[in-house]
């Protein structure tokens, strides 16, 4: 008799099995990279339409300290159910954004502000014009002085 190789049955259901455990760990894995590949795409989503919120805070923001630079009071830039009455600045002359915070509804930008008191008394103060989605337009909801240390909330 020649040599033949003989596996007990056992062997053979080891290796259907150990075929078995590679392909399933195979498609778990190609379907762990894919779920990864569209959660990743879903962020990337998120993230655009955050720079597109953060960029129209800016320009409302921007529309706004125009409106009164020009003399006008900027009220059309707020929101028209806001429990806080639109805020007037006296005699802007120059503003700096040096912040801007957004999420898909809504927004806060941190200016710096040189204007002139009521009395006509120059001053910088760093305001924080927080903005809310509203009729699918951002609007100002609220004006704080953060220059006094406050927080702003």
């Amino acid at each position: 008799m020649g040599a033949t190789q003989y596996a007990p049955p056992l062997h053979r259901g080891f290796f259907l099995l150990q075929s078995s455990v590679f392909k399933w760990s195979v498609i778990v894995t190609l379907f762990a990279a894919a779920m990864i590949y569209v959660r990743s795409d879903a962020f990337r989503g998120l993230t655009d339409y955050s720079v597109q919120t953060r960029r129209a805070a800016e320009t409302v923001a921007v529309q706004w300290l125009e409106a009164q630079r020009r003399g006008g009071d900027g009220a059309r830039f707020w929101h028209n159910k806001s429990w806080v009455e639109p805020s007037r600045l006296y005699s802007i002359r120059s503003w700096e954004i040096v912040d801007v915070r957004a999420d898909t509804i809504s927004a806060e930008v941190v200016v710096i502000i040189e204007s002139s008191t009521r009395g006509g008394i120059p001053i910088a103060k760093t305001w924080k014009v927080d903005l809310v989605e509203y009729n699918g337009e951002l609007r100002i909801e609220e004006l704080h002085d953060l220059s006094d240390g406050g927080d702003g909330g």
